[in-house]
């Protein structure tokens, strides 16, 4: 498939309908000329099996495929009337995240847009829910659809770490600094930078016994540090053109500064950055984009940087 295709990932929990006006959207702007379709059902067969006869399963199993039949083809004819090129094809599984991967491996697509809800704490907690494994696993971009439309000129945040010079966060901020700015002009919207800087006391009370058992002077140290982290996210802002008053240094813990700052200055998508694990087994525990996704109160876009970073 095409470099130039967006995924529509359409999960019948998460927003379908307006997952796919999303993906038209991005299309659209961003200039891609194929939208893949993949319809995520359950497999109601095994579902119904022990509820139902199977004379009566089979019945309806088979009007079920015929109503997402009928949701296929008007979603294909959406894209088609937006001027753009369509395929499309259900997955039924009872775990479709493997078979979601498997297609994105296949096709490669230029972008993942998918729809996202609220999950529990225990789903949070095991990290099983597709929009984790999602977030872990998809080598391309992945737009995660949380509010139903976009404002006409979208404010993008983008959450950046400047702090890094030769090491794959550096690499990972521009990537997230080019996807934020690309997305804002295609849309003449603009680009908002932030940066988490967590202060020392944050980072633990025994890194604070020891540096003051050794007579450091931790308020020097906080400033000092505070100064650093603000100039290299002044020189991010400008080498990237974006208004030094639209890049913003806060202190305090990345997952809890995100998400009342998008709402702050009514964000409308936030990119976040993931890097690529070592082992493909590895979990991402303790990642920012994993942490906040839930409390963040609109869309999130989330770039990776590889291991050839």
């Amino acid at each position: 498939m095409s470099k130039d295709t967006v995924l529509a990932v359409l999960d019948l929990e998460d927003k379908p309908g307006t997952t796919l006006d999303r993906a038209i959207l991005v299309a659209d702007r961003l200039d891609y000329e194929h939208i893949d379709i993949l319809l995520c059902v359950p497999a109601y067969g095994t579902i119904l099996d022990g509820y139902v006869p199977s004379s009566q399963a089979d019945l309806l199993t088979q009007r079920i495929e015929a109503v997402h039949a009928e949701m296929l083809d008007e979603y294909t004819a959406k894209v088609r009337a937006a001027g753009l090129n369509v395929s499309a094809s259900v997955l039924s599984d009872r775990s479709v995240t493997d078979l979601v991967v498997q297609h994105i491996l296949e096709s490669t697509p230029s972008i993942v847009v998918k729809g996202t809800r609220y999950h529990s704490a225990a789903e949070r907690g095991a990290l099983v829910d597709s929009d984790w494994q999602l977030m872990r696993q998809c080598p391309c971009p992945l737009w995660l659809v949380k509010s139903e439309s976009l404002t006409e000129n979208p404010v993008v945040l983008a959450a950046v770490d400047p702090t890094h010079a030769n090491d794959k966060p550096a690499v990972l901020d521009r990537h997230i600094v080019e996807a934020a700015r690309q997305f804002a002009r295609a849309t003449s919207g603009s680009v908002h930078l932030l940066h988490a800087c967590e202060p020392l006391a944050a980072v633990g009370a025994a890194v604070n016994r020891a540096l003051t058992a050794a007579k450091f002077d931790t308020d020097s140290i906080d400033e000092r540090v505070r100064a650093e982290h603000a100039a290299a996210l002044e020189a991010l802002a400008e080498k990237n053109g974006i208004d030094p008053k639209q890049a913003r240094q806060l202190p305090g813990r990345a997952h809890e500064i995100l998400p009342a700052f998008a709402r702050e200055i009514d964000a409308d998508v936030v990119v976040m950055g993931v890097l690529a694990r070592s082992r493909p087994g590895q979990k991402a525990i303790g990642n920012t984009a994993e942490r906040v996704l839930d409390h963040l109160p609109c869309d999130v876009l989330i770039v990776r940087a590889g291991e050839d970073a």
